[in-house]
């Protein structure tokens, strides 16, 4: 998935967000138009695109995180460890999240889940946030050749955080760290 690292702006934009958006905007215009919406497909049909975008998402994630975080000096490096799981908690609980959707609007009833979905929500939140703090960490990190203590990742990190706008942004910056090191 090294592509992520090498890809422009606008491709991963468009792999990860016009390609995903608008194929939901087309499917949702054919069924809007259509003389009977067919709510079974709409509530069965959305969420597993809604998959594909967050599936994209995720792996953008785990490439940006994975290998920025191989180029970090390994005395220096932090521990992928709590990342790594986070990236994999986030892609099962949205399968999970989904399927509860399809079922919830299909009829079936799993009101005693709601506690469990809403804790697993904020985990899921917080693994998200990680994810972020953790590649803006490394990118800055490599960037500035500052090890150790280093708090100007914050711009980053909400640039990563606003992501449509961010990637405009720190796209390019990838780009550069990536060409930039030898022995990629």
């Amino acid at each position: 998935m090294k592509f992520f690292l090498t890809w422009k702006s606008w491709q991963v934009f468009l792999l990860v967000v016009l390609l995903p958006f608008g194929f939901q905007f087309l499917l949702m215009e054919t069924l809007m138009s259509s003389s009977e919406i067919d709510h079974e497909m709409m509530f069965n049909v959305i969420p597993l695109m809604m998959l594909v975008f967050i599936a994209l998402y995720l792996l953008w994630f785990w490439t940006l995180g994975t290998e920025l975080n191989k180029i970090i000096p390994e005395k220096e490096r932090p521990s992928a460890s709590r990342f790594k799981f986070g990236i994999k908690f986030n892609a099962i609980y949205m399968v999970l999240f989904q399927a509860f959707f399809i079922s919830t609007a299909n009829g079936t009833s799993f009101g005693f889940l709601v506690p469990v979905i809403f804790i697993l929500h904020i985990c899921s939140m917080y693994f998200m946030f990680y994810s972020i703090y953790f590649i803006s960490k490394n990118l800055v990190t490599f960037e500035n050749k500052v090890y150790g203590t280093n708090k100007s990742s914050t711009g980053t990190f909400f640039l990563m955080w606003f992501f449509p706008l961010g990637i405009w942004f720190v796209q390019p910056r990838i780009n550069k760290m990536y060409a930039a090191e030898p022995s990629t």
